[in-house]
């Protein structure tokens, strides 16, 4: 699954600044957690951090994450990142196919359709089932200024140009 990235920073950010105390409430069992706080008091200065501030330090690999040295490398971001890890090289090679985020419920029901994997139970669950991990926010282009809009296309050139977003 891929999402636009400009949109995918406001949700990102929208979800932390939501869920970041409640996550520092809880003690740390495991490391996704304990990457989560990391991330949390770090990247998002224990939700002191502006929008710009998060992005910025996402496309500068200045983050409490494993990919900011891939970030710093490459010159991506850390979304471009994120994608990019998970898939390897397998979707820009079009030996995996790419949903977007943007029409994934759509998306998914017409690819399984098409390998002959779609059941009414999946199909009924695809159009029905409550969405998870959502964040409550405006429209993405309300939260950038032409210089951060500029910095995140930028840094998500490969993305954006493989998927054709736009902002």
């Amino acid at each position: 699954m891929v999402r636009n990235p400009w949109e995918w920073y406001v949700s990102w950010y929208c979800y932390m600044q939501a869920r970041g105390p409640e996550l520092m409430a809880k003690r740390a069992t495991t490391a996704t957690k304990a990457k989560k706080q990391a991330m949390w008091t770090d990247t998002f200065g224990s939700g002191q951090a502006s929008f710009r501030e998060v992005v910025v330090k996402a496309c500068r690999g200045d983050v409490a994450s494993a990919h900011a040295q891939r970030i710093r490398e490459t010159g991506t971001d850390l979304y471009s990142s994120y994608v990019w890890g998970l898939t390897e090289q397998g979707v820009e090679h079009d030996v995996l196919t790419g949903l977007r985020f943007e029409s994934l419920r759509s998306s998914a029901e017409t690819f399984l359709e098409a390998h002959d994997l779609l059941t009414d139970p999946v199909s009924r669950a695809l159009r029905e089932h409550a969405r998870v991990n959502s964040s409550h926010h405006g429209e993405y282009r309300e939260y950038y200024d032409q210089q951060l809009r500029e910095l995140v296309g930028e840094h998500a050139r490969r993305l954006v140009d493989k998927h054709e977003y736009t902002f």
